[in-house]
């Protein structure tokens, strides 16, 4: 029988009880711990574990635990482990992927009651084993070998018996020249949150940042020399980038600072030749006409926008990572876009996750690209109905939340060179003469008995070579029996073979013996015995009556406060334990009930402020629980719970794109210091409409926009109210009447079922900005005067044909800005748009 050793590395998360009254089953676990006070990244090799552990003061067995391990944020399935009988919980690292986690855990009473959730731990992971999602993102060789006892080299163990072995590693190299890409559609499993890694700080739209370097080489804590880190991209190797406002990595660093183009709706069909420079020599994902300036400018109106870039992991399974979280569209403020690019510097693999892409149907005709192409144009690779003809989104109705995020992974064509040799012993390598040379090692008698190290070396595009190299011990196995037997004192044992004299004294005593096999080979039985002890055991735990709350207690049916006792005899008649119960009285946990505020279905979240209770009997609520019915969790809406941590509030969060309804939840509040009962409040909510489907136009006209522009709602019926009151006769789908600055716009919408709800307020915005152009008569090439009395404003110039000739973004700013007239003569359309809908067409003579 196999005897295998597990090295276990073990992250020292330490979940501390909160401090109370002994054994109360209801603590839950808070706090972190380790040697330097934080969670440093985790690495390790096959074999490895990864250990979860924390200390309740309840005892063993008195209570279960649920264990919520995340990895990436929000985007990927929680692994839940539940009714975890210990304290500590094992991974295997070759069962998890590397990247970013986060744990939490809350225990569970004999009687099927919760403690609350404790605080969210994370930490990063990055080993050899646990590799990214696409094994071959991570370069490599292993032997397959398991970890041995701590301290020891990897074994691979054989059968006594066995006369010879071959030996095949598995082998993740790269190299080579890179001829193009193969790209493939992946699960969406983004291996880093998007709002994690350096914050980039963007203000101007549709200009290139300024020049980024790879980590240069360096060495690490033990003085092992780290290389540079390259990328290899259309066979050439860079160790710098700029990066785009408009979705793009570039590898040409001449662009930086430079203008970026954002034009994608006319001009170009595929990714070649006749794109603008500033879009070859990139790896677009995506490609669109974003504007991170807006967020930077309006931090409160978008404060969960950030643009993050960054290499995480470690050599030679570094990456890449840039993310564009919840970044406003460019004309479309409102909707916002969130996808992250990653780059594997050992494979030259790419994946692109899109979390989730908005179009603007009014602009760029909705187009967004991802894919990559080389310096000249001349190769590329797009991910399909991805390109500059496509009008494409992740937003889906169909599905419960509304969306259907996409991955996609770009990997190089090339052909790997390596050679494979092997050696004898440890740390062998470049300069030792080596025992055979191949993909594979044939073992044969006493080298049964021996330390093998294989080496990979490969070649990379830039001409350099990279070695890998992993190391085992080579032995026979020897058969090993384990037993376990439990007696009382002064008891004897019989059996497994065994056969024990009564032993007086309790304590844990191991027996062997040996015997041996049809081939030849010694097996070792093991036999460890357990003498139980003769104690009274006196256990205290402590409950509590609230609203004639009736305890059963070991069969005993329990109506008031006081002392009770039991006492248990084990079924070897050698062990009496006495359990001791207290039952107290304890103050009910009391709130008073909060009002639902207005909530439009454009927000994030809303949040309910409650009351404790005055009364001197009550007690305050530490802990909540929300609870949706089957219809709003149908809808996206996600049951939640957490702390008071002293406050009132409680924020309740929206799914993406809620559909404007009336909805229900229950939010029930517990006293975990005194763990006596609950107070719940029944919440019957409406999700008005948001103020996005109302357009103003000119100074005294609100208009409702169609199902093709208010995201898809049908309406069939209107009600105009004004400031809160009823406006007689308002009943069509635009309002047009008196409005003064600040006024407050509602409908109350019927919808093709018979069913209305209102909408937020829409507040007017008056006067309207004023915009005249002058001259309208010009020589060719003369220049045309732009004014626009507040905001930014759009100029197209089209031919009346209809053929657009030029787009130009002008910020007047309360002054007169200008632009160009078309070179060759004839009469055109100048078509000005301002802020808040604002757009002015007239005709535009060029004329000698």
């Amino acid at each position: 029988m196999k005897n295998k050793f597990i090295l276990l590395l073990v992250l020292a998360i330490s979940f501390a009880f909160s401090a109370s009254a002994y054994a109360d089953c209801h603590d839950a676990p808070v706090g972190v711990s380790d040697a330097t006070g934080n969670i440093p990244p985790l690495g390790g090799r096959s074999g490895q574990v990864l250990i979860v552990s924390w200390y309740p003061t309840a005892p063993a067995g008195s209570v279960t635990y649920t264990v919520v391990l995340t990895r990436s944020g929000a985007y990927t399935i929680p692994d839940t482990v539940r009714n975890v009988p210990n304290n500590s919980l094992m991974y295997y690292m070759e069962n998890l992927y590397n990247g970013d986690y986060c744990v939490t855990i809350k225990s569970v009473c004999p009687d099927g009651t919760e403690s609350g959730w404790s605080e969210e731990h994370c930490f990063s992971m990055y080993s050899e084993v646990a590799i990214y999602d696409n094994p071959a993102a991570c370069p490599g060789v292993s032997l397959g070998a398991v970890q041995g006892i701590p301290g020891e080299l990897k074994t691979l163990y054989f059968a006594c018996d066995v006369l010879y072995t071959v030996l095949k590693p598995e082998i993740h190299v790269v190299g080579g020249e890179i001829t193009g890409y193969r790209v493939e559609s992946i699960p969406f499993a983004p291996p880093y949150r998007f709002d994690s890694g350096t914050p980039i700080t963007l203000q101007q739209d549709d200009y290139f940042l300024g020049v980024t370097n790879f980590p240069a080489a360096s060495v690490d804590e033990h003085g092992v020399a780290i290389p540079a880190f390259k990328f290899c991209f259309y066979n050439n190797t860079y160790s710098q980038f700029v990066l785009s406002p408009n979705g793009s990595i570039c590898f040409d660093t001449s662009l930086a600072g430079s203008y970026c183009p954002y034009t994608l709706a006319a001009g170009y069909t595929n990714l070649d030749p006749s794109i603008p420079t500033a879009w070859k020599n990139s790896i677009h994902g995506v490609l669109e006409d974003i504007d991170p300036g807006v967020a930077y400018r309006n931090p409160n109106t978008y404060p969960n926008s950030s643009y993050n870039a960054g290499v995480r992991g470690k050599y030679p399974c570094r990456a890449l990572v840039v993310s564009y979280n919840m970044i406003p569209l460019y004309s479309c403020n409102s909707l916002l876009q969130t996808y992250q690019t990653v780059l594997y510097e050992g494979s030259g693999i790419i994946e692109v996750y899109v979390y989730r892409r908005n179009i603007c149907p009014n602009w760029q005709l909705g187009r967004g690209v991802i894919g990559v192409v080389n310096s000249t144009g001349t190769q590329s690779t797009v991910a399909p109905g991805r390109n500059f003809t496509d009008t494409w989104t992740t937003i889906d109705y169909t599905r419960p939340d509304g969306n259907k995020p996409e991955g996609w992974r770009f990997t190089p064509l090339a052909t790997p060179t390596y050679t494979t040799k092997w050696y004898r012993g440890v740390g062998a390598g470049v300069g030792s003469t080596p025992i055979a040379i191949g993909d594979s090692l044939r073992l044969s008698g006493v080298q049964l008995n021996d330390t093998i190290t294989v080496e990979v070396c490969s070649n990379q595009c830039d001409g350099s070579f990279t070695c890998y190299r992993d190391t085992t011990t080579v032995i026979f196995d020897r058969l090993i029996e384990n037993y376990d037997a439990t007696i009382c004192p002064g008891s004897d044992y019989h059996g497994y073979g065994f056969d024990v004299d009564p032993i007086n004294h309790p304590g844990n005593y191991v027996f062997r013996d040996t015997i041996f096999t049809s081939a030849g080979c010694d097996s070792i039985r093991i036999l460890k015995v357990k003498v139980l002890k003769r104690d009274d055991v006196d256990t205290i735990q402590e409950y509590c009556f609230a609203s004639q709350d009736t305890i059963i207690w070991r069969g005993q049916i329990l109506r008031e406060a006081g002392w009770y006792t039991d006492v248990l005899q084990s079924v070897r008649g050698c062990d009496s334990l006495m359990f001791i119960l207290e039952a107290r009285s304890m103050p009910e946990v009391d709130v008073q009930q909060a009002p639902i505020p207005m909530i439009c279905a454009d927000d994030e979240t809303f949040t309910l402020s409650f009351l404790p209770s005055t009364a001197s009997d009550k007690a305050p609520p530490t802990t909540y629980k929300v609870e949706f019915d089957a219809k709003s969790l149908a809808k996206g809406f996600l049951d939640a719970q957490g702390e008071m941590n002293g406050g009132r509030d409680v924020t309740i969060k929206l799914p993406p794109s809620v559909y404007p309804d009336r909805y229900h939840f229950t939010i029930t509040f517990f006293d975990s210091v005194n763990n006596c009962g609950s107070t719940a409040f029944d919440y019957n909510f409406d999700v008005y409409y948001p103020d996005t489907i109302m357009l103003q136009k000119f100074d005294d006209i609100i208009a409702l926009k169609n199902s093709d522009y208010n995201g898809g709602f049908e309406f069939s019926g209107y009600q105009w109210y004004k400031n809160g009151s009823e406006l007689t006769g308002k009943t069509s789908a635009y309002y047009q009447g008196a409005m003064a600055p600040g006024d407050k716009f509602q409908v109350k919408i019927t919808r093709p079922d018979g069913s209305q709800m209102m909408s937020c307020p829409f507040v007017a915005h008056v006067p309207r900005p004023i915009i005249t152009a002058n001259p309208t008569i010009v020589n060719p090439n003369g220049t045309v005067k732009i004014f626009v009395s507040k905001g930014d404003v759009l100029v197209n110039v089209w031919t009346t044909s209809g053929v657009l000739l030029k787009t130009v973004k002008l910020k007047p700013s309360q002054q007169q800005d200008a632009i160009s007239a078309p070179a060759r003569e004839g009469t055109y359309l100048l078509e000005i748009i301002a802020d808040e809908g604002v757009r002015k067409v007239q005709p535009l003579i060029v004329t000698k």
